[in-house]
Parts: C-alpha cells; structure tokens; sequence
C-alpha cells in the first residue's frame, strides 16, 4: 500500500505539469484527449504488435467486431505501405466513422462541426492576429506569427475553401486549423504570412434551409458567388496583388476553386491567382462519379450514408459547373495559374480527381503537377500532424504554393 500511494504521489504531479503544459499551448482538452488516445494506440499496435490486416469483407465473414479497447488495431491490406502512425490513425477514423451511418443528413452536418485534431484558430496558439470579416459572412482572416517568414519575399495570402460535401464543414473548422498549425512550425521557413478562409454558404438540406439565404445557400451559385466576393475582397479591400495570392481547397472546396478560377478567367485574368492546390477534390457535381465509383475498401473518413447524400445535393446543377466537363477553352483561360492535385488512389473521390487530371491535361493546362499516393484516406495531407509520411506530402503542397 505504501509503495502505491508513493507513485500516486509521483504520479499525480506529473500528471498535472503534463497538463499545465498542454493548456499554455492552447491545445484544448478535446485535443489533449484526442493526442493522447492515438499516442496509446500508436504505441500498444508497435510494441504489442496488435495490428491485424483485414479487409472489409473479410470482417464480415468472420463477424468480426472491434471492440474499444481495441479500436486501431485493424488494419485494411491497401495500407500496408503506410507508416505505423498513419496506419493506426486510418484504423482509428474507420472504427470511429462507424458511428456516422446512425445519422441523418442533419447528424452528419452537425458531426464535422467537432474538431479535435487541431486546437482552434481563436484560441491565438499559431497567430498573430484574428479577424471574423462580417461583410464575408465572418469568414477567418489570420496573420501568422513572422518568426519562420522569409522575408526575402513578397508575403503571400492563402486564400481557403473548405470541404464538407457542400453542406457541411467550417470556415474556423479541421482545414483552417491544421493550415495555420503548419504555417507556424518553427522546422519550415515559408512567405505565407496571411490567411483567409472563406465562410461560404452551406447548401440547405431542406426547401426551408434554402429560403433562408441570408444562412445557407439555395444552389451551387450561391456559393460560388460567396467564394468570388471573397476573393474580390482581397484584392479590393486589402490589396493583394494577385502574383501573391495563393490558393488551397479540399473534398468539396476544389470543385468551388476551379469555377473560381473559371469565373476569374473570363472576366479577368489579370486577377488570377499565382497557384493553386487541391486536395482529395469532388469534381463531378451531378454524383455519378462518385456513385459508379464507390468501394467499400475505401471507404474510410466518408461514411456510406454521406457518399449516398452527396450525390443527390446538386444533381439538377448545370452540367458546366462539373470541373471534369470543362472544355479546352475554359481551362485556357486560367492557364498562367499553377496546379497542384493532390489525392490518394485508394479514396472514396479517387476517380473525381483521376478523371480532373485527364481533363486538364486534355486541355493542355501548361503548369500542372500531381501527387498519386497509395493508402491513404480522403484529405489525408490535413492529418499531417499525426505521421511522418503524411507530413512529407503536407510539405510538397506547401513547397508548391511558397515558389
């Protein structure tokens, strides 16, 4: 008894200088909580060896069910070319994401609003300055901390678009924050001194939704609309040469981002911004893709019942706000901007941004790049934090946007 009451007493301290250290950092008990939960699975699959390869199928054959204590531990045969951290992790969001198929299209909205895998932008851990733009619907300007900038530079804006299938996500949300937490890691010199991630309408998810459009928007226009004005207000309102302006877009963002650039483009082009980066994008706006496409295997961060809501949202949309149905001359008149597509080739969108590659290249986009990667699951560079491996592509992308 005495011997546990002595590690008690050590142990109690150290717990709370742990602690005292995670609050100063800002990093918020979800966060903590989050961290320390996947370090613990990191650590039991490594040393314990606990890590078992199975496929989908295979699991339900075997009616196999993964309990709690040992949730991370089963790993798809597609992974095995991932680091142990991005494995577990991978594990991890499949186990978690089973509890998605109990919700409704409301649930799911609601469900992205709960980020734990970065501290938030208003706590201040990462910025110089925050500003919620009212005129832009409270859309997120950020300066970051000036300790990494290179200053032999021009400082560059990144200008974001979120994800969340169009009806979901948030401006403040997991892209915003895993961006800013990047931005200001002491390891990477960089001249993307600002940040501003744009508050876009959501799509309302019923006829009384879309009524409200001072909240959500009616249709895709809406939202394009909100993008652009945002992106006006940049250049107008605080004068940001477009050489300077870089932009980045994941899931759903992308498919805004290449009707922005669209949009600029033919009406002008001097306006274009210098590069643009996309990640795990959706760029058939009719669903078919996705649908004809979809693959249980690979069915990891986006639940079955959200693949199934996503491609009913705009299905009456024009077929020409669909990037993958852009011609040669659309994709010609952005062509001094620089693109980067980013996405894993075992994803639930994996054959959206296969057949966006073509497209571009079919209209002879002179300054395209694109990383394939095996494995990985939807925005997999945003979870940079939590593996090597996806640090480097977190890298790649930045690396691009900074040149």
């Amino acid at each position: 008894m005495f011997k546990q009451l002595l590690l008690l007493s050590a142990l109690i301290p150290g717990v709370g200088i742990a602690l005292q250290i995670y609050w100063n950092r800002h990093l918020t008990l979800p966060v903590m909580i989050f961290r320390s939960l996947l370090n613990t699975i990191i650590a039991r699959n490594k040393y314990l060896g606990r890590l078992q390869e199975m496929t989908v199928q295979e699991k339900k054959r075997l009616n196999y069910t993964e309990s709690v204590p040992m949730m991370g531990s089963v790993m798809r045969p597609i992974w095995k070319d991932l680091d142990l951290e991005a494995k577990s992790l991978n594990s991890l969001v499949a186990f978690a994401g089973q509890s998605q198929l109990k919700l409704d299209k409301y649930g799911l909205r609601k469900s992205m609003e709960h980020q734990a895998l970065y501290p938030p932008i208003l706590a201040g851990r990462n910025c110089e300055s925050i500003e919620e733009i009212e005129s832009l619907r409270k859309s997120i300007f950020v300066q970051m901390k000036d300790f990494n900038l290179d200053k032999s530079k021009e400082p560059k804006v990144l200008f974001y678009i979120h994800g969340g299938g169009g009806y979901g996500g948030l401006a403040a949300g997991l892209q915003a924050r895993a961006v800013v937490e990047f931005l200001n890691d002491a390891r990477y010199t960089h001249s993307i001194k600002y940040m501003l991630s744009v508050n876009y309408r959501l799509l309302g998810l019923d006829e009384n939704e879309k009524k409200m459009r001072d909240v959500y928007a009616a249709n895709f226009e809406d939202q394009l609309e909100d993008c652009y004005n945002a992106y006006q207000w940049l250049l107008n309102e605080r004068q940001f040469k477009p050489q300077n302006i870089v932009i980045m877009g994941d899931s759903f963002g992308p498919a805004l981002v290449m009707n922005l650039l669209a949009k600029i483009g033919a009406t002008a082009q001097g306006q274009l911004p210098h590069a643009v980066a996309m990640v795990s994008g959706y760029f058939d706006l009719s669903g078919k893709t996705l649908g004809e496409n979809y693959d249980e295997e690979n069915t990891i961060l986006v639940s079955k019942n959200n693949v199934e809501l996503i491609q009913g949202l705009y299905v009456t949309e024009k077929p020409s706000f669909s990037p993958i149905n852009f011609d040669s001359t659309v994709i010609s008149s952005f062509s001094q901007t620089k693109l980067l597509v980013v996405y894993s080739n075992h994803e639930e969108g994996t054959a959206d941004n296969v057949k966006m590659v073509q497209t571009l290249k079919n209209g002879k986009h002179p300054h395209m790049q694109v990383i394939a990667e095996n494995g990985h699951i939807h925005g997999y560079p945003l979870f940079f934090y939590y593996s090597p491996q996806l640090r480097k592509t977190m890298e790649k992308i930045m690396e691009f946007l900074d040149q």
